[in-house]
């Protein structure tokens, strides 16, 4: 995926882009999101600081940090907010995402097979095959 930072907010001296572009995004489960904040002030040696919040709590080993991947598993199915916020102390600016997570339907699988694979029968033969199988999604 290729991501662009454009200047989105200046407010004083203080200037930040903010990526990916916009305000809503989509990921399937199992799959991540990359996003982060390019931000500059005025003098150059004031200090940036960056937090950022994921549904309205702070994400600790994120302060101080560029950017955030967002990590889903086969459980992160729903909505979220992430917000990122840049200050020098003056000024203030932030953006947020809303990521939507959509649900991965994964296969159902075999758990248990008899008789074992491979099997040899001759044509007349008779066999009892007995099944089961697991579908993690239900």
């Amino acid at each position: 995926m290729t991501t662009s930072l454009l200047p989105c907010c200046s407010l004083g001296s203080l200037s930040a882009a903010f990526s990916p572009l916009g305000t809503s995004l989509s990921v399937p489960e199992n799959q991540s999101l990359n996003f982060s904040v390019a931000a500059t002030t005025f003098p150059s040696f004031i200090k940036i600081n960056t937090t950022w919040y994921l549904n309205g709590s702070l994400i600790p080993a994120q302060t101080d940090v560029p950017s955030y991947a967002f990590l889903t598993n086969y459980s992160s199915a729903g909505n979220y907010t992430l917000r990122c916020v840049v200050e020098n102390g003056e000024f203030t600016l932030s953006h947020d995402w809303n990521i939507a997570v959509l649900n991965v339907n994964r296969l159902p699988f075999f758990t248990y097979l008899n008789p074992p694979s491979p099997v040899s029968l001759s044509h007349r033969a008779t066999t009892t095959f007995s099944v089961s199988a697991s579908d993690l999604d239900n």
